[in-house]
């Protein structure tokens, strides 16, 4: 389902809930009033459906997050719907407009599938539970909020998630997908990668080749106020959720241990989430790296782009999905010309009305020039599984 006023939305329906991606394009709004009325149109639909959104994330310019808000939560009190969870990500629009889009996640108010909001002990909103009879669910969003040096500040974000992750008797092991966002990232992304490869010991993850517990992930330039690291967490009690959780790999992008990439790699290519009747995949950020784990197409943006779908259709084929599966997806262009290089090449793919947020932003190595990343929900046939 779609409207005119540039919001995208894909549904699907599952036993305990129908789930709602909604895909809001600002590249090309400029003037507040129409950011207002989209926001409007976009809360009609969520009324008129009795959704309760699980997260929000919005890409735009820092300068622009506090009118932004006061629009947002003047907006959701009209239509009496509940504050959820928030990130919102420096993140250029590649048109120059004071925000790229917004990515919201919300389901239908079931009496099957509870959802509740998670407060940290400031009172911020910061996350959200689901739980059903046959599973449990976390989202966590949150800005580091943290003054000091970096290689501090991302101890502390990761053990601030560990604490929640605790404290909702989930483990660290059930974390299936993270979403990071880094200020500069080209000079602290080793630093992080550290940071969270020491956690992932502290914790019991295995970054190895063939673990089966090791996050998709997505780490990008990226960032709240004042510099501040982001991040979103999500978490499925494996001891407890009637799913299986398995880590998908690219035949194009060898597999290495954590040990042989440049950065010492600590993520998966993608996690398959297989429910009763949905499979979903978390696609990690992708980007124009072989199977040696090196960059290829250097200074050439068309080729990387090109190569970097090719890796994204594989991962898909893999799982027996296609584009048209996509419900968000994020695209990350290191110079806004770019754009129009990827237009022109999903155009030539026949890829069709992908639901995509593009920002201008650093990848994490200085000769990548674009980056995707996604996730993808079909319904399933039992013979499927």
């Amino acid at each position: 389902m779609s409207n005119k006023s540039k919001i995208t939305v894909k549904t699907l329906e599952e036993k305990n809930h129908s789930r709602f991606y909604f895909t809001v394009d600002l590249m090309d709004v400029v003037d507040d009033h129409a950011i207002e009325k989209i926001y409007k149109n976009l809360c009609q639909v969520i009324n008129k459906n009795g959704l309760k959104i699980v997260y929000e994330k919005c890409f735009g310019n820092i300068e622009f997050k506090e009118k932004w808000m006061n629009l947002r939560n003047k907006t959701l009190a009209v239509y009496e719907i509940d504050m959820a969870p928030l990130l919102y990500v420096e993140g250029a629009s590649v048109h120059n407009a004071p925000m790229s889009g917004i990515q919201i996640y919300a389901i239908s108010d079931h009496a099957k599938m509870t959802l509740h909001y998670i407060h940290n002990g400031e009172g911020h909103l910061i996350g959200t539970e689901m739980a059903s009879d046959d599973m449990r669910i976390l989202h966590l969003l949150e800005n580091t909020g943290f003054e000091g040096d970096k290689e501090s500040e991302y101890k502390n974000i990761l053990e601030s998630f560990e604490t929640t992750i605790l404290k909702h008797h989930f483990a660290c092991t059930d974390i299936v997908r993270t979403w990071i966002y880094l200020y500069d990232i080209n000079s602290y992304y080793e630093i992080f990668n550290k940071a969270r490869r020491d956690f992932f010991t502290k914790v019991g993850i295995n970054y190895s080749a063939d673990s089966n517990n090791l996050p998709a992930s997505t780490c990008i330039e990226g960032f709240g106020q004042n510099q501040e690291s982001c991040m979103h967490v999500y978490c499925i009690d494996k001891r407890h959720s009637h799913v299986s959780i398995n880590r998908v790999y690219n035949t194009y992008q060898n597999e290495a241990s954590g040990d042989d990439y440049i950065f010492k790699s600590t993520f998966s290519r993608g996690m398959v989430i297989t429910y009763d009747d949905l499979v979903e995949l978390q696609i990690s950020g992708t980007a124009s790296i072989n199977q040696h784990g090196d960059t290829i197409y250097r200074n050439n943006p068309y080729k990387q782009i090109t190569y970097t779908i090719e890796n994204i259709e594989n991962i898909l084929e893999s799982v027996k999905m296609n584009f048209s599966d996509l419900c968000h997806v994020t695209c990350f262009f290191k110079d806004q010309r770019y754009y129009a290089m990827y237009k022109s090449i999903i155009e030539e793919k026949n890829i069709d009305n992908l639901p995509c947020t593009c920002v201008v932003g650093h990848v994490c190595r200085e000769d990548l020039l674009f980056e995707f990343d996604g996730i993808a929900v079909k319904k399933v046939r039992c013979k499927d599984k």
